[in-house]
């Protein structure tokens, strides 16, 4: 790869060192009263999660560690941390919340869950905090340490961290559930606890740690060093016309289900049935492509059964995923709102309109082919079944002639599921990164000393597939390598195109300590816990032949 070779640039050294991890997808976990898992729960690892905190702030106070570790943490959930469309439990109607008129259940919420309202997405809130009380312990033990702070990025699956109630009850969710393990632990009633119980540790949260809690409102940005944001709005099947505002244009108290998780809500959480990973496949044009190849009968008697909600789900999906967000905000709004001029972000803006159009186009080619498919693979049969009808009948040359079409047919298909399963069916997050990252190198920081706004790290995560890339790069002003890096998932992921179902133990994560020796030229520093051994080891990444 050829690379210029920028003037160097003084780093500017943070205040923090940063971990990053996306996709828990956290639902409704595990029922305290009955202490059984609900059934759409994909995430076991709440205990691993807190000994992943416990030792990188054992790392950070090593007296025997380099002194570039020695910082607090900046703890980063890259989206879809909270998976608010898999929780299908309502309230009961003596609960305060019906009680007092703030939710109302419904027929249609008793069936498919409550909706996208802040009263409504508090209440789910706390039922994914009730069924995951470790989780929440862990984070509320890590803001207890002085000057460690969260960040909570939104993703396409808790885009409802919009509201200032969630943000609120995110917090209050957090204080409380750090002051339960606190009292558990002195009253001995926590034996089992990943968090250990040190002098050091207040009974409560200090105030200052709800300024430590931040919900970046797109993406966020530490100058020189990286660019971060959850992916999915260039993704057509689950972006918002604007994810920083994603309301409903005639009604401001609800949220605008892109097409994906209006799938999710009305669709996967019952095909899940038929595959209990269908949520794990990305993209949603490969689930189709996997579900019509390998379970065609019921999937398409899943989807004739209900006919009314598929064809509102592919009448959303033509409808929302190639819309413009309606308007820019003014310069001024911009600035106090986003960690890069407006001019910056605008160009952003158009990279994500650019890349859902392009999107489009694939999908549509893709979805062709594999309607196709479908006809091919039920003409194969009707050959197969004309020609045992012809052997028994005696009739031999039509037999043959029967046979050499279901041949033909055969190969017909089986030429096209390898194109599909080569083919990309949307724009990538590689290809994204790039784009953004030209941008960010040509532009000029928001301080106007007339360096380049390039960073090192374009950090995403949404498709679940950690891994990262080299960046191509431009002249930046900075004297450093530039990478994509996706995060993944702590979910077990399928991928269609390369048939494979990931490791379900595998737990990745970046981290990034700027001061470390050799750190401009370094690889990304993307991890995967262990938790048998309480350590991180580097994540094995497969190179893909030239």
């Amino acid at each position: 790869m050829r690379r210029n070779t920028p003037a160097s640039t003084p780093r500017i050294s943070p205040k923090h060192n940063f971990l990053f991890v996306s996709d828990l997808h956290l639902a409704e976990g595990i029922d305290p009263q009955t202490g059984k898992v609900a059934p759409l729960e994909d995430f076991f690892f709440d205990n691993a999660f807190a000994n992943m905190l416990v030792y990188h702030v054992d790392l950070a106070a090593g007296a025997n560690i380099s002194s570039a570790f020695q910082k607090p943490w900046k703890l980063y959930i890259n989206g879809d941390f909270l998976e608010f469309l898999q929780v299908t439990s309502v309230p009961d109607e003596n609960s305060a919340d019906v009680q007092n008129g703030k939710i109302a259940v419904t027929d249609h919420l008793r069936q498919y869950g409550l909706g996208t309202s802040a009263s409504e997405t508090v209440w789910k809130l706390n039922r994914i905090a009730g069924g995951h009380q470790t989780f929440f312990q862990a984070l509320g033990w890590f803001l207890a340490h002085p000057e460690n702070e969260l960040v909570l990025m939104r993703g396409n699956h808790d885009v409802e961290t919009v509201w200032q109630e969630v943000q609120e009850a995110m917090r209050t969710t957090i204080k409380a559930s750090y002051y339960v393990w606190y009292r558990d632990m002195i009253d001995g009633r926590a034996p089992e606890s990943p968090l250990p119980l040190r002098d050091d540790l207040p009974a409560a949260l200090p105030d200052d740690y709800v300024d430590r809690i931040h919900f970046p409102e797109w993406f966020d940005y530490e100058e020189g060093l990286f660019y971060v944001e959850h992916g999915n709005q260039y993704d057509p099947v689950n972006s918002f016309s604007s994810i920083d505002r994603p309301f409903l244009e005639d009604d401001q108290s609800r949220i605008e289900l892109p097409s994906g998780s209006f799938f999710v809500r009305y669709l996967f959480n019952t095909i899940e049935q038929i595959h209990p990973f269908a949520d794990n496949i990305r993209p949603l044009s490969s689930y189709i492509h996997y579900a019509l190849s390998h379970n065609p009968s019921e999937t398409l008697g899943m989807l004739l059964r209900q006919p009314g909600l598929t064809l509102k789900a592919v009448l959303n999906l033509l409808g929302k995923s190639g819309k413009m967000r309606p308007e820019m905000p003014t310069e001024d709004d911009a600035v106090s709102r986003f960690p890069l001029p407006n001019g910056c972000v605008r160009l952003i803006e158009d990279i994500r309109y650019k890349a859902t159009r392009i999107s489009r186009r694939r999908n549509r080619r893709y979805i062709r082919g594999v309607i196709a498919g479908v006809l091919l693979r039920t003409l194969f049969w009707f050959f197969v079944v004309i020609a045992i009808t012809n052997f028994i009948f005696g009739n031999i040359l039509l037999m043959f002639l029967s046979l050499l079409f279901a041949a033909g047919d055969y190969l017909i298909r089986l030429k096209l599921m390898r194109f599909l399963n080569s083919s990309e069916s949307v724009v990538g997050l590689r290809e994204v990164s790039e784009a953004i990252n030209y941008v960010l190198n040509e532009h000029t920081h928001l301080n106007g000393d007339g360096h380049s706004a390039a960073v090192q790290f374009l950090i995403f995560g949404h498709d679940h597939n950690p891994r990262f890339e080299e960046l191509s790069q431009h002249q930046n002003g900075r004297n450093y390598r530039q990478w994509y890096v996706n995060t993944g998932s702590w979910l077990p992921s399928y991928d269609e195109s390369e048939r494979v179902i990931r490791n379900a133990v595998q737990l990745p994560f970046l981290r990034i300590v700027p001061d470390r020796i050799g750190f401009d030229n370094a690889l990304p520093e993307l991890l995967e816990w262990h938790d048998a051994e309480r350590r991180p080891y580097r994540l094995r990444l497969i190179e893909k032949p030239k």
